[in-house]
């Protein structure tokens, strides 16, 4: 099943600080354009239990010229997962990327697509309650972060 839900949080490196802020509502979208590239999340929850979830990451190249993205390591998208708009889970400290740099040339008016996995298994795992929670995908272009709302998702697991 594939549908849109609640976006999270938006924004750049340089209006970012720190992730232990609440997110406030103002702040939610799961798009965004930085300098001609236009960032949008989606995540399509697959009915299991513990639920699996998919969150793609589409980049658009919006300009009439190539563009080359600079990632630093295999891991184009990384999951966070929010609740009461804390930040309680980062995949990106639990998973091994690859150490080589990723380039993505997108030519104009085409676009890309990045995915992240996980299952509530994986975010509830240290502990944390069966509840909502709050996504976001996180993408490190080019020395930038864009981070964008990935949607609210019901998860729980057997206990």
């Amino acid at each position: 099943m594939r549908f849109s839900i609640l976006p999270v949080a938006v924004c750049v490196a340089a209006a970012c600080q720190g992730g232990s802020s609440p997110i406030q509502p103002d702040d939610l979208a799961s798009l965004r354009v930085v300098e001609g590239v236009r960032y949008e999340a989606d995540t399509r929850v697959m009915e299991s239990f513990p639920v699996q979830l998919a969150t793609a990451v589409t980049i658009t190249n919006t300009t009439s010229a190539r563009i080359t993205l600079h990632f630093r390591d295999g891991c184009i998208v990384t999951l966070r997962a929010y609740q009461g708009g804390q930040q309680v889970w980062d995949q990106r400290t639990l998973i091994l990327c690859t150490q080589a740099l990723v380039d993505a040339v997108i030519e104009p008016g085409r676009s890309s697509v990045f995915e992240a996995r996980t299952s509530a298994a994986e975010i509830l795992a240290g502990g944390l309650p069966d509840g909502e929670y709050q996504l976001e995908a996180v993408l490190e272009p080019s020395g930038e972060v864009v981070r964008l709302g990935a949607g609210t998702v019901p998860l729980a697991i057997p206990r």
